[in-house]
């Protein structure tokens, strides 16, 4: 069975290295989440603004922001994707972090398409670390469950969640495209391009 496919772009982080929120970093003349907002509502239903208490009076309501269940505490991406999955139980998910500013509208157009070929999860894949991007990924509806069971027994990983359901991996058509920036000197270097 095939779920709607809702956007939803990851802007809660503390952006600890970066020292600046990086959802508000002006790589395309606007905020990154407004840019990825209008990429991902390009090619979802609908998309909405993950975001933490603080961050949720500064985004305007065309935006969709969906502040993080303040039970799920300080746990990181999983408290956005969670909420998402509490807030649209029969909905699958393209999450987006705020960190590819290189990312082109073809690179989340090839995930969707290979999300609707297999009808799974899947995420892409990064050859160099042999890892997943657990935020560049879709959330297949059916892992609702498993990211609860996570939760509840402390397991805060997005990453491991996408590994335990054998998230299916897709590379990169342009790896570089898919690069994050998580400091300041990273960003600087990007503007400087």
């Amino acid at each position: 069975m095939m779920y709607m496919l809702y956007g939803l772009v990851v802007c809660g982080g503390k952006s600890t290295r970066m020292g600046t929120d990086k959802s508000l970093l002006n790589y395309h003349g606007k905020p990154q989440r407004e840019h990825l907002f209008e990429m991902l509502s390009s090619i979802c239903e609908e998309t909405y603004l993950s975001c933490n208490r603080e961050q949720y009076p500064t985004i305007h309501p065309q935006y969709n922001p969906l502040q993080d269940d303040e039970d799920l505490g300080d746990i990181g991406p999983m408290a956005g994707v969670l909420t998402a999955f509490r807030r649209f139980p029969a909905v699958s998910f393209l999450v987006v972090g705020c960190d590819y500013p290189s990312l082109h509208t073809q690179d989340l157009q090839d995930l969707v398409s290979a999300y609707w070929e297999v009808g799974h999860s899947v995420a892409y894949y990064n050859s160099e670390a042999q890892t997943v991007e657990p935020l560049l990924a879709v959330y297949h509806a059916r892992i609702a469950d498993h990211l609860i069971n996570n939760f509840k027994t402390e397991r805060y990983s997005l990453r491991s969640v996408l590994e335990e359901v054998s998230a299916n991996k897709l590379l990169p058509f342009s790896p570089e495209r898919l690069k994050s920036i998580d400091t300041s000197a990273e960003y600087r270097a990007w503007k400087d391009r």
